[in-house]
């Protein structure tokens, strides 16, 4: 069966009658590989995700988390270039969103984090 749908993209690609996945150019042709669908897109796609294990090269895209808001990781980056202080660990807390919401990126989903939320004063 072949056609166009209006559910939930995820629950469709984890139901095992959906054989494949074809699309123009969407984010989606990288998200079903995780869900072990094959995909054909009719035109070529912007970023090639470098996958886990596989061997980097030049042209491949890899995610950064929020460890591109720590020190560590820019002392990593400009070591290079200059001179930077000694590496002391420090990570932020995990938080869901975070470089997302810095960036005030929410790919137009308006999502509303309870974070971004002023409080009222004395609370």
């Amino acid at each position: 069966m072949i056609g166009v749908i209006e559910d939930n993209v995820y629950r469709m690609l984890s139901l095992p009658q959906i054989g494949g996945v074809l699309t123009v150019n969407s984010g989606l042709a990288h998200e079903a590989r995780y869900f072990g669908k094959p995909v054909h897109a009719l035109a070529p796609q912007p970023i090639r995700p470098a996958w886990r294990g596989a061997a980097p090269d030049a042209g491949s895209h890899a995610s950064l988390d929020d460890v591109v808001l720590t020190p560590d990781f820019w002392r990593i980056v400009l070591a290079p270039h200059t001179s930077v202080t000694p590496a002391d660990g420090m990570r932020l807390r995990p938080k869901p969103n975070r470089l997302r919401i810095a960036l005030d990126s929410f790919w137009n989903y308006q999502e509303i984090d309870t974070d971004r939320i002023p409080r009222p004063a004395g609370v």
